[in-house]
């Protein structure tokens, strides 16, 4: 399960699936919640330093997300070779595009940005992307990718 940022139409059916479903890992926006302490005493490499979200509705999805038995990653550029590595196998592989600083309150600016290749085709997710994740996505050297318009 990846949400990709803290936008209710971007998240609001997570809670829902994490019922419905066996999830084995979950990708989390790097956005903290003010309703919750637990984000204050992980570690996800300074997230003090990011921004927090005044919404119960993503408070309590996190609250959720650490009740299941799941590999719970943060969508953190300073994670970026955890998450490659754990979404890489065989059959399918994601890659991760993500912001290394986020300078406005826009949550957008949060959003993660993935390719998903599959018996050769590659699919790009782009969420909610801001011109910060398209200078991301303009930079990277995506494989099975040609051309990207905005």
């Amino acid at each position: 399960l990846i949400l990709s940022h803290t936008d209710n139409d971007h998240i609001g059916s997570a809670y829902e699936i994490l019922d419905k479903f066996n999830v084995k890992n979950i990708v989390r926006p790097i956005v903290k919640s003010i309703h919750i302490n637990f984000d204050e005493t992980l570690n996800f490499n300074n997230i003090a330093d990011y921004s927090t979200l005044n919404e119960e509705y993503y408070a309590n999805l996190l609250i959720k997300i650490y009740e299941e038995n799941a590999n719970v990653y943060v969508a953190d550029y300073k994670n970026i070779d955890l998450l490659n590595d754990a979404f890489d196998n065989e059959d399918c592989n994601i890659e991760f595009y993500i912001p290394k600083y986020y300078t406005s309150s826009n949550f957008n600016d949060f959003s993660t940005v993935l390719t998903i290749t599959h018996m050769g085709q590659t699919l790009m997710l782009t969420s909610s992307m801001s011109s910060i994740n398209e200078s991301i996505v303009e930079s990277a050297q995506i494989d099975g990718v040609s051309s990207i318009t905005f």
